[in-house]
């Protein structure tokens, strides 16, 4: 997931999307999981979330 994210996101921005994706993805990852009591619906919540913030990294960055 991560690859397929930081093909969305521009050079000089890909350490700091790197960054958050290494500081919360495990964490939203254990949110999910409290949540969905599911893991596969756990890592698609997680990836989803990451794929929106890749694809609006500009706008919110």
């Amino acid at each position: 997931m991560l690859a397929v994210c930081m093909t969305l996101i521009d050079d000089d921005d890909k350490s700091k999307f790197r960054k958050i994706y290494d500081s919360l993805e495990r964490k939203l990852f254990v949110f999910s999981m409290s949540r969905l009591h599911n893991n596969a619906l756990a890592e698609e919540a997680v990836s989803e979330t990451f794929l929106a913030l890749a694809e609006n990294f500009k706008k919110i960055h």
